[in-house]
């Protein structure tokens, strides 16, 4: 007994030491490090531990060893489970270590998590309950997490994935109570101004000396926002549609000439958003790139001769002036309100700013910039 508890003892401070800084494997009464492992992916970690010693490649089953690890903090446990119908020993990588343990196990056919917690009750977290088929998981949280109370919104946005159980596990183990990050679609409606911008190097003469106004205009669309699990970071990607109307003129000695463009446009941004993590108001920036594609880009050119009293008009013709596909790119800010766990309300204010691309149109395309004032409602 005594040499068992000094081993352990032994293993443990070498643990201590090496673990996250060198590939290592342990069996009960042994320990390895320094050596070089190959990682051979979920699936084939799951089987065999393969460790490269020179040319050789020596492989562990998962009833040689307790437990193996790589470098970069991956580790992998030795546990029985049952697999069709029968008990097996495999490895189970440790997502999160802590008073209650998250092991993920994947084979050809499937995706499973378990829990074991400081008694070491060891369960499977079951996606779907075999009979009331929908999704069970959620119930044997709020059972293994039920000491603390801070996670019980926590458990009703969780996803059955890695990165949103291993963040509700890391959660649990410190009781933490801060906003949870969960998967949002939704819905929103702004108002746009407008206006076309004349590039500097413009040698179209038609445009040269012309100026345009800001156009406002409604737009609606449609957003997704999928957390990325690090620091209130998200990835937050949109498509919304919007229509604009546009004229500019010059005048000369006895003639004016006047533009009049009309576009319709799908914008989708795609963007890295950052929230402050507080629980009913949240602010929020985000920025990232703009890509619009013109469903209808149409322009027509006149020109109006003065002949002593009478005023002829006529239409210069048409001519490609903003490219149908243009690249730019977005930045605002805005505040969430959260009504409960998982809906909310926003306001965003939102400045655009998009490029032409120069070989779709007559010399130099037209670049637009926008400003929004957004609201919507996240489902």
């Amino acid at each position: 007994m005594l040499r068992r508890i000094i081993i352990l003892l032994i293993l443990f401070f070498v643990a201590r030491d090496v673990s996250g800084q060198n590939d290592h494997i342990y069996t009960d009464t042994s320990a390895l490090v320094d050596i070089e492992l190959i990682d051979g992916g979920s699936i084939r970690n799951s089987q065999v531990c393969q460790r490269k010693q020179g040319d050789k490649i020596i492989e562990y089953t998962p009833y040689e060893l307790s437990e193996y690890g790589f470098a970069n903090g991956k580790s992998y446990v030795s546990k029985s489970i049952i697999i069709n119908n029968e008990f097996h020993r495999v490895f189970m990588e440790r997502l999160v270590k802590g008073p209650l343990n998250l092991y993920y196990y994947m084979d050809k056919h499937r995706k499973r998590f378990f829990l074991e917690n400081e008694s070491l009750v060891f369960i499977e977290l079951v996606k779907r309950d075999s009979i009331k088929k929908k999704n069970a998981f959620r119930n044997m949280l709020h059972s293994f997490c039920s000491d603390c109370s801070n996670l019980n919104n926590a458990i009703k946005l969780v996803s059955y994935n890695r990165k949103s159980l291993s963040e509700l596990i890391e959660r649990y183990n410190s009781c933490e109570i801060k906003p949870f990050p969960f998967f949002k679609i939704g819905v929103f409606i702004g108002y746009s101004s407008t206006k076309l911008l004349i590039p500097p190097n413009n040698t179209n003469r038609i445009l040269k000396n012309m100026a345009f106004n800001y156009d406002g205009a409604f737009t609606t669309g449609i957003f997704i926002d999928h957390p990325l699990y690090v620091a209130g970071l998200s990835m937050h990607s949109e498509i919304s549609c919007l229509r604009n109307g546009f004229s500019a003129n010059k005048k000369n000695n006895d003639n004016e000439i006047e533009l009049v463009i009309n576009i319709s446009e799908l914008n989708i941004p795609m963007m890295l958003k950052y929230t402050y993590p507080s629980m009913k108001l949240r602010p929020f920036i985000n920025t990232g790139i703009l890509y619009t594609y013109h469903i209808k880009n149409e322009n027509t050119t006149y020109e109006s001769v003065i002949n002593q009293n009478e005023v002829d008009t006529h239409e210069l013709g048409k001519m490609d002036l903003i490219s149908k596909n243009q690249i730019g790119f977005s930045i605002g800010s805005g505040i969430n309100y959260f009504i409960n766990h998982r809906n909310s309300f926003f306001m965003e204010l939102r400045y655009n700013q998009s490029f032409g691309l120069t070989f779709e149109v007559y010399g130099e395309s037209l670049n637009k910039n926008i400003f929004q004032l957004i609201s919507g409602f996240s489902f």
